[in-house]
Parts: structure tokens; sequence; C-alpha cells
């Protein structure tokens, strides 16, 4: 009941403000209403199918309400991001990087030259809202539902995830940690590769998961390919996730009571088909880059040499100096620069053209939850967690962020926690766990006090980040 009343009063009060036109306040009172429902159906141990529709239910208009709510290009690289949809809608084909139609004027090159699998869907919606009616002025709104349907894959194999790592309480918490991050919110409401990213990261640990589970049978091995191929088409932040759950597959393997022969000849079959499934779904669009760009397989040399001959001057590669070009080292940038507090800060939430930051208030709070919640992890106590998974998920992590901070020390310095998106399913694993250490100290009768407190706290935050971008718009 007063988890009820305490989200009805934090939407009458928005309202009152008058910040919100008509159809935000029909999103925002559906989402608060679904979500409420959702941590009274958590409390009470309601069965897990309601409570699973309901907590969707609310996230689906969430997402639908940060949709709506970013004007067009009021989000990283839309812009230039939407040319690629909108190249698939009129022509029904996947563009070239060198296309003019797609290319950016200031900074002389496209989206084309990295993977454009995934705004293929963005397309189809955009298609369909033209035959709804939709003016072509709106059809970016359409072409953003991509980022929603990804989001909500997402969400729901992240739930999957949960439930082999958590009882069911702490599945959810799990879930929210890591599916209602402002910043990730954020990026389900406009036109980007990163959601489709997540989908991909959570695709893969989850069929890695499942695979463990069964001795990784050919399915399993299929599901982890197609996991890897997702990863290889969406971005390459991707790249160090499936670095860590590789290796973890291969040590697995390694570890099991299978005879040493039996254990080689599995392992050899297993990279085979992993191998082979990537290969056929993925490795298309490295033959057609190969092809296309004279060799190059990536499109990083194609897309730079597009960049030095049609960029505004001060953007071209030979004029942009790198802080490695500027003779400073990785250290000096990691301790004489702002890119840790910026990337952090921008993984909990910064939203428009990273120009619209949160009051310090919640980046305060976001970060003491998160401190406490992995100081738990130094809590005694045995873990359910074992044969080497934290070690991987610690591995996916560092990776992850090091992928990103090498970028910026040798490419472009662009310190965005958008780049660094796929930490948030091992941070919300860490953040469940040592939570479930703190709450094991807790009385029996006060465990659904914990639990729901955290749901509400986490949810709280997020409603608290959309309000703070709102008002930015």
């Amino acid at each position: 009941f007063w988890i009820e009343v305490c989200l009805y009063l934090f939407w009458g009060t928005t309202a009152a403000s008058g910040t919100f036109v008509e159809w935000q306040y029909g999103c925002s009172f559906l989402g608060i209403w679904f979500l409420s429902q959702f941590i009274t159906c958590v409390s009470v141990k309601i069965p897990e199918r309601i409570t699973a529709v309901l907590f969707f239910s609310g996230l689906f208009m969430m997402y639908l309400l940060w949709l709506g709510t970013i004007p067009f290009n009021g989000a990283p690289d839309e812009g230039m991001r939407y040319l690629i949809p909108e190249y698939i809608y009129h022509h029904a084909a996947l563009p070239v990087g060198t296309d003019p139609e797609i290319r950016n004027a200031t900074w002389g090159t496209s989206y084309g030259f990295t993977p454009t699998i995934c705004y293929l869907l963005s397309a189809i919606f955009m298609k369909i809202g033209s035959i709804c009616g939709l003016a072509e002025e709106y059809l970016y709104l359409a072409a953003r539902l991509a980022s929603v349907v990804y989001s909500m894959g997402a969400a729901v194999i992240v739930r999957k995830i949960g439930n082999i790592l958590f009882e069911r309480e702490f599945s959810w918490i799990f879930t929210v940690i890591a599916m209602m991050i402002p910043q990730y919110m954020f990026i389900s409401g406009y036109v980007n590769c990163d959601s489709f990213a997540m989908f991909g990261t959570a695709l893969l640990i989850w069929q890695v998961l499942r695979g463990k589970e069964k001795a990784f049978p050919v399915s399993s091995c299929i599901g982890i390919g197609a996991g890897i191929a997702v990863c290889l088409l969406s971005y390459y932040n991707t790249y160090g996730v499936i670095l860590a759950v590789c290796v973890y597959c291969v040590v697995v393997v390694l570890r099991s009571d299978q005879e040493s022969k039996s254990k080689l000849k599995k392992l050899a079959v297993s990279i085979g088909v992993v191998t082979a499934t990537a290969a056929i779904l993925a490795g298309w669009w490295f033959v057609r880059n190969y092809m296309l760009y004279d060799g190059d397989f990536l499109g990083l040399h194609a897309s730079s040499s597009s960049m030095e001959a049609f960029a505004t001057e001060s953007l071209r590669p030979s004029i942009r100096i790198s802080p490695a070009e500027q003779g400073m080292s990785l250290w000096q940038m990691m301790t004489q620069t702002r890119w840790w507090r910026t990337t952090l800060e921008s993984l909990i939430g910064v939203f428009g053209m990273m120009k619209i930051w949160m009051p310090s208030w919640i980046y305060i709070a976001y970060f003491s939850v998160i401190v406490i919640c992995l100081a738990g992890n130094l809590l005694p106590g045995k873990s359910k967690i074992k044969d080497g998974l934290p070690i991987a998920m610690m591995l996916a992590a560092v990776a992850t962020t090091g992928i990103s901070l090498y970028y910026s020390w040798c490419k472009d310095f662009q310190p965005q926690g958008r780049y660094i998106l796929p930490v948030l399913i091992p941070l919300g694993m860490f953040m469940t766990l040592g939570y479930q250490k703190i709450a094991a100290r807790a009385a029996e009768k006060h465990q659904t006090q914990i639990v729901t407190g955290m749901l509400m706290l986490t949810m709280t935050g997020a409603f608290a980040a959309f309000l703070s971008a709102n008002a930015g718009y």
C-alpha cells in the first residue's frame, strides 16, 4: 500500500508541475501503475507469470516515454545513424559506406562502414508507419521502436539469466538494476546500435549459462554462436564480453570430469560449432566489407579515408590529434583528465548531446548504492555462483572498459558511459550478490521489506532521472 501511495504522490507532483504533455501523462501513469503492482506482487509472492507481465508492461511504457520525449537528433549521433534506416526504407537495400546519401557533411563519413543489420528492423517499422499514415517527418518515431524492441528483448533475457543465478526475489533485483539504469532507458528511446549490442550481450551470456548447465550440447553451442554473431554485428564494445565468455567456456570444459581425450574432443566440436554458427550469421558482413573496401574487412580504414576527404577541416584525422599523439601516456589520461568521472556518471545517466546532467544528489545516491552493494561481497558467506563465473564477468567488465579507454587514448577522446554499457550485466550480478549477503544479515521477517526497498529505490531513481531529462529538453 505505501509503495503505491509513494509512487502516485510522485506522479501527482510531476503532473502538477505542468511539464508533461498529454501522452506523457498516460505513459507515466501506466508505467507507475504497472511497476507499483509489480513490486506488490514480488512482496506477496504472486505467481511468476503475473509478476513478469506487470514488470515488462511497466518497463515497456517507460521505454515508450523516453522514445516520445527525446526530440529528433536530441541524442548522440541519432541524426547520422537515422540516415541508415531511412536509406533502407527508401531503397530496400543496405547502403555502401561511401554513398553520399548517408554521409554526414560535418564528419565526412557514415555509419554504413559499420554493421547496419540492426537498422533493418527500424526500416520495417518505418514502412509500417508509412502504411498506417504516419507523416514523413515523424517516421523517426517508428524507427526508434526498434531500440525499444531490442531493449525489451534484452530485458526478457536478463530475467532468464537472473533465474539461473538467483532466487526469485533477488532475480528481480538483478533485472531491475541492469535494465532500469537511467542511461540504458535513455538509449532505449532513440535510433542507435547500443540497445542491439546489449541484446547481443545478454543473449550470449544466457546461452553460455544454459550451455554450462547441460555440458554444452550442440544446441547450446549454436546459441552461443548466434550470440557472438549478434555482438559482432552490433558494436565493438561487445568484443570484450565475447573474449571473456569464450575463455570461460574453454576453462569450464577443460575442468570437467571427463577423460582428457573426451575433453579435447568435446572442446574441438564445440569450438567448431560455435565458430561455424558465428561465421554463417555474421561473416557475410565482413566479407562484404572486404570486397567493397579493398580488403578492409572492418571498414575502419575506409571510414578514415572518407573523413580525410570529406570532413570539415578541423575534424579530419590528419588534423585531430589523439591524447596518445599529443604525448600523453594512458596513465596521464586516466589521472589528469575527467575520463573516469565523465564515463561513470554518463553510465548512470547523461542525456541529450551529453549536455543534460541530472542533479548531483542523484549521482551520489546511485554511486552510494553501488558501492554499498559491491562492498557486500566482502562479507563472509558462500555464494551459489561458482565455477569461475564471477572472474569471467569481472574480465568482461574490465575488457569492455579497457576497449573504451584505449579508443579514447589512441583514436578519439570520448568518455561516454554508453560505450561501456555491456558492463551493466556483470555490475548487476555483483551488486545483487553483495545485496544478497547484506540481506542475509537481517531478520527473516524483514526480508520482504529489504527486497521491495531496493526495487522501490531503483525505480524511483529511474523516474527522477526521466524528470531531469524532460526538464532539460
